[in-house]
């Protein structure tokens, strides 16, 4: 189905009782339902960024309004890394890219995995933080992993955890948009009341995908 408005791209998001929209028509719309002239947010689609091994990754780019929140998204092209930011009509517009891609940056720059080449092969473990996100799988009791880029199973995770047997694992699970934990960074207890509030839930039913 082609997109309502331009009739080139595919149609992404349907509004019941409004049409079929890609998701650039949907931003220009949107952004004149929060009384702009037009979607100010342009920026390459396609960036490519190395890791301190110097690996390229290469990434799609795309933003989506939600209301006046912005939910930013890079994909990896030939890999497993998916990275979000959130920002909002209200912030300028250079501002949100410059740290949407900061946040590109240090999420492939910043390991949570611990590589060693043995003799035996390749030798896997978690440091002792990081970053791990969560996923759906049909073929691995429902659930599957990805950490620095790579898809691990439910079965790894369990091995690699079991290395740090004795020990208390204290976690934090947080929406896809909060700032990554760094490698010189430690998970610090915070109030509820004084944590940063979460992505918005959408209000709006004619926003749905």
């Amino acid at each position: 189905m082609k997109c309502d408005v331009c009739g080139k791209e595919p149609a992404l998001i349907h509004i019941e009782g409004v049409g079929n929209f890609c998701l650039d028509c949907h931003n220009e719309r949107m952004a004149s339902m929060c009384g702009l002239d037009h979607d100010p947010f342009k920026y390459p689609r396609d960036v490519a960024v190395t890791d301190k091994d110097g690996e390229w990754h290469y990434f799609h780019l795309s933003h989506m309004y939600f209301g006046s929140m912005i939910r930013w998204q890079a994909v990896e092209q030939r890999g497993s890394y998916e990275i979000v930011e959130r920002g909002s009509v209200e912030e300028p517009a250079a501002l949100q890219i410059a740290r949407f891609h900061r946040k590109i940056v240090d999420s492939v720059w910043n390991r949570t995995l611990s590589v060693t080449e043995t003799a035996w092969g390749e030798q896997i473990s978690l440091e002792d933080h990081g970053n791990i996100d969560i996923h759906y799988s049909s073929d691995d009791n429902g659930v599957s992993f990805v950490i620095d880029g790579r898809p691990v199973s439910l079965e790894e995770l369990g091995k690699m955890l079991a290395s740090y047997e004795g020990w208390t694992l204290q976690y934090q699970i947080r929406e896809k948009s909060e700032p990554i934990v760094k490698e010189e960074e430690e998970l610090v207890p915070v109030r509820k009341s004084q944590a940063p509030e979460a992505f918005p839930e959408q209000k709006n039913d004619e926003q749905s995908i």
